[in-house]
């Protein structure tokens, strides 16, 4: 079966999917886990208000994630 003006079977497809979640799924999953802990350690340690937690989330971890996913 081929969709229609593409030259690329559904078949082709499926398996293109199927080969970049298992490429892309373990880094991400392990980024997601990281970011999760370190957010649980700086809520436990500092108020989600705090002038110095926001400047941490926002500098240093916002500008980590960016760099993670581009």
């Amino acid at each position: 079966m081929r969709i229609t003006g593409s030259g690329t079977s559904h078949d082709e497809l499926r398996r293109t999917k199927a080969r970049l979640a298992r490429l892309l799924l373990p880094p991400f999953t392990a980024s997601l886990r990281y970011f999760s802990v370190v957010f649980d350690s700086l809520h436990k340690c500092l108020p989600a208000d705090s002038a110095e937690r926001i400047a941490i989330e926002s500098g240093h971890l916002g500008v980590e994630i960016s760099d993670g996913y581009a």
